[in-house]
């Protein structure tokens, strides 16, 4: 018997080296699931201060359960040093959603998805006509009416383009 594939749409963030650490989410989440595309970076402030974070969303297909995925990712995290609590964020994954589940002890979909520029602009890019599982409305109707009211986004391009920003004396290479 064949095992079923859900789409899922995870977000990733960092503010620390964020190229460096994209890069690293990318690889791993492209080793996860199948059929993965990538959106654009887009760079915005951090909220509460700290350095500007980058962000992207990944599109793939999974076969895990929704906690198995969300254990894979916090397993990716760590294998970046993930650190929390201060003003840099090595590297954050979010589930953002896991087809048309809806699930409140998991927090899906995510409520990032309709409030941050930063999520809903990349997931509009990779899903346009991928419906909201509780709204119903596709994610490029959610852009296109928030969009104005959501500044502070920059294009930094496709991940593959950006430069890692030199090491510090004593990070690793």
């Amino acid at each position: 018997m064949a095992t079923s594939t859900v789409e899922v749409f995870i977000g990733l963030g960092s503010n620390a080296r964020p190229v460096r650490h994209l890069k690293h989410a990318w690889r791993a989440l492209a080793a996860l699931l199948a059929d993965t595309a990538a959106s654009e970076v887009y760079a915005s402030a951090a909220v509460g201060g700290g350095a500007p974070y980058l962000n992207m969303v990944v599109r793939g297909r999974t076969t895990l359960a929704p906690e198995a995925l969300v254990a894979a990712l916090k397993a990716i995290e760590q294998s970046a040093g993930r650190s929390r609590g201060g003003p840099e964020v090595t590297l954050d994954l979010d589930l953002l959603c896991y087809g048309a589940q809806v699930s409140e002890p998991l927090r899906l979909p995510r409520r990032d998805v309709l409030e941050c520029a930063f999520v809903l602009r990349p997931l509009a890019e990779l899903g346009p006509d991928h419906r909201h599982p509780v709204t119903g409305r596709r994610f490029a109707e959610h852009w296109r009416d928030a969009a104005a009211s959501m500044a502070g986004l920059t294009d930094r391009g496709r991940l593959e383009t950006l430069v890692d920003e030199p090491c510090a004396q004593g990070d690793d290479p």
